[in-house]
């Protein structure tokens, strides 16, 4: 969070590179996890609030609250570009599937085919050509074509220069 407030003094532009997981594994005390929450809210606070431009990029994977922190369409970042081989979703498509079932009353065979469903329809939809059609993204760009892309998105912040002040946040360290 203060690396992103002295971007904000300096007019930095700030290039989220994403490749995020879920977290397969509950904290071990209420402790750990408050502090995980409020590390969280942190850095969701600062980079909501800055001033200057947000490019991001998923290269990998945006599973989980963390792809939320790393300036997600959530908070509508100037750029946001995936790679071909990017993953959307909430949470992992593997664990929503089997929470799906879990809730479901099946029986053994109906089971199966309600599993090849889920999971054929999870693998569709958290593609980033599926997102893409979607324009949940600005586009999907090739690795190799990462670096001009950023120079361009760079380009256009750089000309279209109408920031703010920064908006006041509270962060308590």
């Amino acid at each position: 969070a203060h690396f992103v407030q002295l971007c904000c003094e300096r007019n930095i532009p700030l290039i989220f590179l994403q490749n995020t997981q879920d977290n397969p594994d509950p904290p071990l005390s209420g402790e750990m996890y408050g502090n995980q929450l409020r590390a969280h809210a942190k850095m969701i606070s600062a980079v909501s609030c800055s001033c200057v431009p947000l490019i991001t990029f998923i290269i990998g994977n945006a599973i989980g609250p963390t792809s939320y922190v790393m300036a997600n369409r959530s908070m509508s970042p100037n750029f946001l570009f995936c790679w071909p081989n990017a993953v959307f979703c909430i949470d992992n498509p593997n664990k929503i599937t089997q929470d799906l079932l879990q809730a479901g009353s099946s029986t053994g065979a109906d089971v199966e085919a309600v599993k090849v469903k889920v999971t054929q329809k999870m693998n569709t939809e958290t593609t980033s050509f599926y997102a893409a059609s979607r324009v949940w993204n600005d586009g999907i760009v090739l690795p190799q074509e990462t670096r001009k892309v950023v120079r361009q998105c760079l380009e256009v912040v750089n000309a279209y220069k109408q920031r703010d002040q920064p908006k006041a946040q509270v962060i308590r360290m």
